[in-house]
């Protein structure tokens, strides 16, 4: 039973930083469209499992099992707060003006730099 809990709050948090993510994403860049709900989705699951693999490996030799899962639940949070201002400054980032709407390679380049540390800690 006590296990039931922390699989629940990593299902839960994943959920909740996946939805904030995309739809700051999509407000920045003024574009609801597939191809960019299908991209977050592809960049976090990339990402999510490459978190997975390194503390997979960082878990079969740690004996404190528990410590770095509240590490990787403390840090996923500071990270979320940390995303979403990276979010805000991708027009500055990018030098768009207000209104403008970029391009492809933007969105992608955003996307891999800003999911990366939301989705590793998964």
């Amino acid at each position: 039973m006590t296990i039931l809990f922390p699989i629940f709050l990593i299902g839960f948090t994943a959920m909740a930083a996946q939805i904030v993510i995309i739809a700051r994403v999509s407000d920045c860049f003024l574009r609801k469209t597939r191809f960019l709900l299908v991209l977050s989705l592809a960049v976090g699951f990339i990402w999510g499992a490459v978190g997975s693999w390194f503390l997979g490996k960082l878990a079969e030799k740690t004996e404190a099992k528990l410590d770095l899962f509240l590490s990787c639940q403390l840090v996923l949070s500071l990270l979320l707060v940390l995303s979403i201002l990276a979010i805000r400054s991708i027009k500055f980032n990018f030098r768009l003006a207000p209104g403008e709407t970029a391009g492809v390679i933007p969105m992608i380049i955003s996307s891999f730099v800003i999911v990366a540390p939301i989705c590793m800690p998964f």
